[in-house]
């Protein structure tokens, strides 16, 4: 490490460039026409012509399982496009950087701090490649499902205007081309995700560089206070200048950030959809535990990075404070101060001017999604036992019809028959008791917790002026909210009328040429079926469409009570 001039941080950003050159983003000034050439062929092979055949192939889908395994890819293709036109569109103020980062690696620096930067270095560039290779991995398995498949499915399902069942060379080239259109996305998403947490990254290290010398620039008895100013100015123009690349990081790069956040979302609900929704292979749900991997492995660099940067900002007054201050001339006390003032503010990447990028947004978005699943068990568990409850209820009722129609039949078989029926509509009957005494309760707590949140969130709005985010996020919240105690009610409301249809079914049967014996039967279920059967929240509210209209008749009218002009 003695050969070493300087700090070299531009070696941080070699495997990322690597990855931009094979895209055609090129760290140059102004574009040659070969350059100009390699990057409109890329966007248009890979991002342009797998984005069509992708998006076609929501048109022709045969089921809502394959609509979902290709919105994911899609979401991933078309976004993954956009970020690289941005990266493109602001492709001149990143390599500023560059040129930034050279002014600060040619200070003096210690041996310590050269290998330090060296280790932060050579993480940036293993980052890089973990990266690229998580998404590798994941899209080489389909390649190799596809290719054991024996020519029976592609990759992925596309859109294309030709047969590849035809032959086996239109199989195969088809597959070839998915294969290396995949790889060549995949450096291209990889390049996308690791640019904000590379150049964060190298930035705290420079932050700390400072930090350090600020701390030991009162320390060294044998400089003048000329010197020691020299030296202090120069580490806030140093301090300027990372400002200055946080600055270029937040008008271009928090872009591509916010767009990997909302992608990761979306791909993230939708292999969660599908798992819930359908029976996966083994091969299937080992594939979506990549992606989900892949996914969190997406976001989780740039807010930890942009966590550590934030802290290091916070860091920064600490460090000035605790130098060697009281000694020192007034000049140096006055620079001194006025560079506090100016660092107190914490300097955070906000993505897309709108989500901070920051650990806790991270685990808030992973904790979201846990308490999301919890939610969904919890509140929809209900509605779907009454809607299982209530088909059990129609095929019963299908039965009773049908006694005593049958000739092959006689009386005593088709008593025998109405009796089986008796006795599942009992089990129906027990079932939903269990239901009354146990579910019921989450129910009415939904009830309950519903009617805060749309009555906060309606308070919010009628108090203050919340912005456009703001007032979307409360739409969507309110949105939700209805959402979660509609299902609960709808079915409650069906299995209250199939109940109520049950006795007009027995009425309605052939029960005049039955037996007295029969008969007797028929009267007493008649009896016993005539009493509505209904969940009560918490024994409490009946649950029904009828409440859900007056809940939500209620919410329209409390704006106009409380505004009527």
């Amino acid at each position: 490490m003695e050969g070493i001039p300087n700090l070299q941080s531009h070696k941080a950003l070699e495997v990322l460039w690597s990855f931009w050159k094979l895209q055609g983003v090129y760290s140059v000034e102004k574009y040659r026409f070969y350059q100009y050439l390699h990057a409109a062929f890329v966007l248009s092979t890979i991002n342009g012509i797998c984005s069509i055949l992708f998006v076609g192939e929501l048109f022709i889908v045969n089921s809502f399982k394959e609509l979902l395994a290709n919105l994911t890819m899609s979401c991933c293709l078309l976004i993954c496009g956009y970020k690289t036109v941005i990266i493109l569109r602001n492709r001149h103020q990143i390599i500023q950087i560059r040129y930034i980062l050279d002014q600060l690696d040619v200070r003096p620096s210690t041996e310590v701090q050269r290998a330090e930067m060296a280790r932060v270095c050579t993480t940036c560039n293993w980052l890089a490649l973990t990266i690229c290779f998580s998404y590798l991995i994941v899209n080489a398995l389909f390649g190799v499902m596809a290719a054991l498949s024996g020519r029976q499915h592609l990759v992925f399902p596309v859109w294309l205007p030709y047969d590849w069942r035809v032959s086996a060379f239109r199989f195969w080239m088809t597959w070839m081309y998915q294969n290396i259109s995949q790889f060549f996305f995949c450096v291209q998403q990889a390049a996308n995700d690791a640019t904000g947490p590379i150049y964060l990254n190298v930035l705290n290290t420079h932050l700390r560089i400072i930090m350090y010398r600020i701390e030991h620039i009162c320390n060294d008895t044998e400089k003048s206070d000329l010197d020691k100013q020299k030296e202090f100015i120069e580490a806030i123009e140093d301090h300027r200048l990372i400002m200055k690349v946080f600055d270029i990081l937040q008008g271009t790069v928090s872009y591509t950030i916010l767009l990997q956040f909302v992608g990761s979302c979306l791909v993230i609900c939708m292999i969660i959809l599908e798992y819930f929704l359908y029976n996966l292979t083994v091969t299937e749900i080992c594939t979506g535990l990549s992606f989900l991997v892949a996914e969190m492995l997406e976001i989780a660099p740039c807010c930890y990075y942009s966590n550590e940067f934030m802290s290091s900002t916070d860091e920064f007054v600490n460090s000035i404070y605790s130098t060697n201050w009281t000694g020192q001339s007034i000049k140096f006390k006055k620079l001194m101060i006025i560079f506090m003032i100016f660092t107190q503010k914490s300097k955070v990447i906000i993505a897309g001017k709108v989500v901070t990028v920051t650990l806790s947004t991270f685990t808030s978005t992973m904790f979201q999604f846990q308490l999301s699943l919890e939610e969904v068990a919890n509140d929809f568990l209900g509605a779907l036992y009454l809607c299982i409850l209530s088909a059990h209820l129609q095929i019963i009722m299908e039965r009773f019809a049908n006694i005593h129609y049958d000739p092959e039949k006689t009386e005593e078989e088709s008593f025998q028959d109405f009796k089986h029926c008796l006795e599942d509509h009992r089990t129906i009957m027990d079932i939903f008791e269990i239901i009354q005494n146990t579910l019921s309760f989450t129910i009415f707590f939904q009830f309950i917790t519903s009617i805060l949140a749309v009555s906060t969130s309606g308070l919010l709005f009628l108090k203050f002026s919340p912005t456009l985010t703001e007032t979307t996020a409360i739409f969507i919240l309110i949105l939700a909210e209805i959402a979660e105690i509609f299902p609960s009610c709808y079915y409650s409301d069906k299995f209250m009328e199939k109940t109520d249809q049950m006795v007009f079914m027995l009425y309605s049967s052939n029960w005049m040429d039955l037996s007295p014996k029969f008969r007797k039967h028929l009267i007493i279920f008649m009896q016993m079926t005539q009493k509505k059967k209904i969940i009560l929240a918490g024994k409490q509210i009946p649950i029904t469409l009828a409440t859900f209209m007056s809940v939500s008749k209620d919410f329209g009218l409390s704006p106009t009570l409380r505004h009527p002009y």
